[in-house]
């Protein structure tokens, strides 16, 4: 007996990723994507619960979302703190 998974992926998951990626480009290009980096988090925390619930696809999508927004809001605080540092020198 095999089990069948679903086709459908996960338009939350989807939506995490893509915004990872936005907020990476908008890392490089601008030096702080933090609020943009939220909505990455969020989205990819809605996708893990969405697809746990309704057993869809696009769970590494999720979590690759989630890496990225947890990840470059992490750099973003760093270099902020950084920045600071430096200022008072």
């Amino acid at each position: 007996m095999t089990q069948e998974t679903p086709e459908r992926v996960s338009r939350q998951a989807l939506a995490s990723l893509a915004v990872g990626i936005l907020a990476l480009v908008l890392l490089w290009a601008f030096g702080a994507p933090t609020l943009v980096t939220a909505f990455g988090v969020g989205l990819g925390h809605l996708a893990l619960q969405d697809i746990k619930r309704s057993k869809t696809r696009g769970a590494v999508l999720a979590w690759v979302g989630l890496i990225l927004g947890y990840g470059l809001t992490l750099m973003s605080i760093i270099r902020f703190i950084s920045s600071a540092i430096n200022g008072l020198s």
